[in-house]
């Protein structure tokens, strides 16, 4: 895409979007400044940093491209992934890209992308589930909290090059009250448990864990974090592909006061995974 497309691309894109991303995000606030302007640098990249105008002018849209520029340095994304991320602040922008030496380009068969968006639908709904009563097993996942998220997610525009499947699931499509604390809306609740139990499925297998992964998850006083209809999501997801992987991404919207959640962004499904995660799936079932 080119600077001009860029820099048209970014009128989708509020100031005070760009202020509540960097606050959520990890950048740290600069005082002293004497312009009118939001300061921020990085902790882990001192030399960055981002400066946001407080005021609409006619260099608005080239000063919102610089600041995009800079998160995708930080972030090492494509700056166009960027500026559509910044577009959806109020949303958590769940990715998922089949990777196979079958594919090529940046197409993948019809049949490969609904076996993406079932498995998907089926993860989001064991993951709404188990945030209202988890649970090892249900017998339906049409919960009301369920139907809601799945009601208000969007289908987002693919980024150029890329043929990862891209859905919006906004912050308020949930009119639920929080479940973890007072601050945290039901979806990213719901979005932190898809990443979060994912990450610990596949940790297991990699370590040879699963075993004591099911003991824990069958025995423990705690609430189980990993229902049999979730790891039917992840099978739905791998589907009848011989090889390769599927690589589950997720990127947080940007609220007032409401953290990043501290689970993975990034999970690698691998196509071999797949008999392990059965196994936990029968075992799961009553």
């Amino acid at each position: 895409m080119d600077r001009q497309a860029l820099l048209l691309s970014t009128k989708g894109i509020s100031l005070s979007a760009i202020y509540r991303y960097a606050t959520t995000h990890g950048w740290k606030s600069v005082s002293g400044s004497k312009r009118r302007i939001w300061l921020f640098s990085h902790p882990d990249h001192s030399l960055v940093q981002l400066q946001i105008p407080m005021d609409t002018d006619e260099d608005t849209p080239l000063a919102i491209l610089e600041v995009a520029m800079r998160v995708a340095e930080v972030e090492n994304r494509s700056i166009d992934s960027v500026i559509a991320d910044l577009e959806a602040t109020g949303a958590d922008v769940l990715r998922l890209c089949a990777v196979s030496e079958e594919f090529h380009g940046p197409s993948i068969p019809v049949e490969r992308a609904l076996g993406l968006l079932n498995g998907t639908r089926q993860l989001l709904s064991g993951a709404a589930c188990s945030v209202v009563n988890p649970v090892l097993h249900y017998g339906r996942t049409d919960s009301k909290e369920a139907r809601q998220l799945l009601s208000g997610m969007k289908m987002g525009q693919t980024e150029l090059g890329s043929n990862a499947v891209k859905l919006l699931c906004p912050l308020d499509a949930v009119q639920a009250l929080p479940t973890r604390n007072n601050a945290e809306p039901f979806v990213r609740s719901a979005t932190t448990l898809v990443m979060g139990a994912t990450s610990s499925l596949v940790r297991a297998i990699e370590q040879g864990t699963v075993d004591d992964l099911l003991e824990k998850q069958c025995s423990s006083r705690k609430p189980p974090l990993i229902s049999s209809n979730f790891c039917k999501g992840l099978l739905d997801l791998i589907g009848a592909q011989d090889q390769g992987q599927i690589i589950l991404s997720m990127t947080w919207g940007s609220l007032d006061q409401l953290p990043v959640p501290k689970v993975p962004a990034t999970v690698h499904l691998l196509v071999d995974y797949h008999r392990k995660i059965e196994t936990v799936y029968r075992r799961l079932r009553p």
